[in-house]
């Protein structure tokens, strides 16, 4: 219990740390052309309850945060390539479509309750593995064919700034 106690502390610490510094650097976008290639996505994946739509300093890649307000943060940029755009706001508006942050948040309190497990360890990034995975072939099917090689491309950009190997 102890253990599980720990974990779950751990992960709260963790959270509250990540909001805190959401409201210190994050700000809604300002870039027209984005919001209206984000409302236009929510549209086609009938998106009602949309995520905020935020840029924040610091991130590489956008990313899908928050389980009870969630937002979609956009990392810096001065000028996005189109393409590259689309290809990640419909693969964040894809998870959030999925509803993939619930099932990381489960996962995680499952993890904490069985800390001492190892498989429940491996287990949690197989979802992590799996829900992008389940993402990336859900975005794929709303794409015409011409338009997969754009979004290979977006995940491949996206794991070379990750690594710290693309500005």
């Amino acid at each position: 219990l102890a253990g599980a106690a720990g974990m779950l502390v751990w992960n709260a610490g963790a959270h509250l740390r990540f909001l805190s510094y959401l409201r210190r650097w994050s700000a809604p976008v300002e870039d027209w052309d984005a919001v209206a290639a984000f409302n236009h996505l929510g549209d086609q994946l009938q998106l009602h309850a949309r995520p905020r739509l935020l840029v924040c300093q610091g991130l590489r890649v956008p990313m899908l945060a928050g389980v009870l307000r969630p937002a979609l943060l956009l990392p810096p940029r001065v000028e996005w390539d189109r393409e590259e755009l689309n290809c990640s706001l419909l693969h964040e508006l894809t998870h959030c479509r999925r509803r993939d942050i619930w099932l990381k948040t489960l996962a995680m309190w499952v993890n904490a309750l069985h800390w001492f497990n190892p498989l429940m360890w491996y287990m949690v990034r197989l979802v992590e593995r799996d829900t992008e995975l389940a993402c990336d072939e859900d975005a794929l099917r709303r794409l015409p064919p011409e338009d997969y090689a754009a979004y290979g491309q977006t995940i491949l950009n996206a794991v070379a700034r990750l690594q710290g190997r693309a500005g």
